[in-house]
């Protein structure tokens, strides 16, 4: 046990304190302890977390600002941190920064009653490389002035932003395109507009959008390929995409990509068409360009 690294608590109840103050004090005693997993918040005291050293933090539990605040002085080695659920994230976000300046992965949800100062302060972690955002907010004016704020940076420093449960507006993918270190996006959008943007990230290596509209993505993606040179893996979640996309992004491959140099691009198009190809249609396709994932195609 004392060798120890990662532990999940799941389904732990108890009304009990002393139940409680029992299992952090054997979990203080595990030296090599680096990443908690809770998923139980019943009887729960959040200043029990301060008992230990982790690196790795994801959680369900409610705490007020003092105890997070607490716990996070006392863990100045966390480089991630998670909170699983939207109901406790503090009603002042911007108050943990100061204490969270080892932290390079945070997923956090975004709560319509906190202002844009909030999560805007977030940029300011000096070692953030991969955000995770959740939930369907209302305004925007909090991620506009946290990606704003992002790419004020000097250097740049976040590689992957993944955002779900909400889609980007032009005004929030405008700010987005200016990060120009990320190298994965995750995102959604109900504009195609949106989308054409894209183009000028090109360091992105993977690439996952969802479009929510009956406009086709086909010539949008196949700008995205043209200019992110780097990718390795592009899916894209849309309802109309055109038969013959995968040949005419195949025939972009060939004239930007060197296989000897890069490996072949991993394309993800969920739908049943480009998963029951014709046999001579295959051989249109040289493996070492591209490679469609049939369980995601199919």
């Amino acid at each position: 046990m004392r060798s120890l690294e990662r532990l999940v608590l799941c389904g732990v109840y108890a009304d009990s304190r002393r139940i409680f103050d029992r299992y952090f004090l054997a979990l203080s005693l595990l030296p090599n302890l680096k990443s908690l997993n809770i998923l139980t918040n019943q009887g729960f005291k959040g200043d029990h977390l301060k008992e230990l050293n982790l690196e790795e933090l994801s959680t369900d539990i409610g705490m007020t600002t003092p105890q997070w605040i607490a716990f996070l002085k006392s863990n100045p080695k966390l480089r991630s941190l998670q909170f699983r659920v939207c109901r406790i994230i503090p009603e002042k976000p911007a108050d943990l920064v100061p204490y969270c300046t080892s932290l390079e992965e945070l997923y956090i949800w975004f709560k319509s009653k906190c202002d844009s100062y909030d999560y805007g302060a977030f940029a300011q972690l000096p070692n953030l490389k991969h955000l995770h955002i959740i939930g369907k907010y209302q305004q925007t004016d909090s991620t506009v002035q946290l990606f704003r704020s992002l790419v004020a940076r000097d250097p740049q420093l976040l590689e992957s932003l993944s955002i779900k449960r909400g889609m980007l507006t032009f005004d929030e993918t405008q700010e987005i395109v200016h990060i120009k270190s990320l190298k994965e996006l995750n995102c959604s959008f109900s504009d195609i507009e949106c989308v054409d943007l894209l183009t000028q990230l090109t360091e992105l290596e993977e690439l996952s959008i969802l479009l929510k509209s009956d406009t086709d993505i086909s010539n949008a993606a196949l700008r995205i390929l043209k200019s992110c040179t780097k990718l390795k893996l592009f899916r894209i979640y849309a309802e109309n995409i055109r038969r013959d996309f995968i040949f005419e992004a195949y025939n972009i491959l060939k004239e930007i990509r060197e296989p000897s140099k890069q490996p072949p691009l991993s394309l993800e198009v969920p739908y049943g068409k480009f998963a029951l190809m014709k046999p001579e249609e295959e051989r249109r396709i040289d493996p070492a360009y591209i490679r469609i994932d049939p369980k995601h195609a199919a």
